[in-house]
């Protein structure tokens, strides 16, 4: 498309196309019947976008028992992951097959939905020591009192 930068694409050509795309994306939180409950919210830049895909779900199929979806908002980088849950080891190891690859491809550990008290510890796989020290920096210059979600993340 455009510049060769999307090399395959579903585009919807009609209305009616463009409401049975948005059919099926309704539709994924019913995955949940068929043991697909866990979700992971990430960004990686488009161009690294691919690889990064191919290399989750070959690191995620190596994984017994391991069913995972994988959709999102291209166009602003954001990656939804479904993946089934499994005992404390599986689950580790489908979180290290998701997040793992992040912080080589400057991607990170949350898009679209903030990082939150869930993925507290896992910003480090994505962001650097000294980023996360800016983060500090930011958060202190902005709420000297620590008013706004105290303990959340800093």
């Amino acid at each position: 498309m455009g510049e060769g930068t999307i090399l395959d694409a579903a585009v919807a050509s009609s209305e009616e196309q463009r409401r049975g795309m948005w059919r099926i994306r309704d539709r994924v939180e019913h995955l949940n019947a068929d043991g697909i409950e866990r979700a992971f919210d990430v960004s990686v830049p488009l161009a690294k976008m691919d690889g990064y895909v191919r290399e989750a779900l070959d690191r995620l199929a190596a994984i017994p028992g391991c069913r995972a979806v994988v959709y999102g908002h291209i166009g602003d980088n954001n990656l939804h992951w479904n993946t089934t849950r499994l005992d404390a080891a599986g689950n580790a190891a489908i979180d290290a097959a998701i997040y793992e690859p992040l912080a080589a491809l400057n991607g990170s550990v949350s898009a679209e939905h903030g990082i939150g008290l869930e993925k507290r510890a896992k910003l480090k796989l994505s962001r650097s020591p000294e980023e996360i020290a800016v983060m500090r920096l930011v958060k202190r210059a902005l709420d000297p009192d620590n008013r706004l979600n105290p303990g959340k993340i800093f």
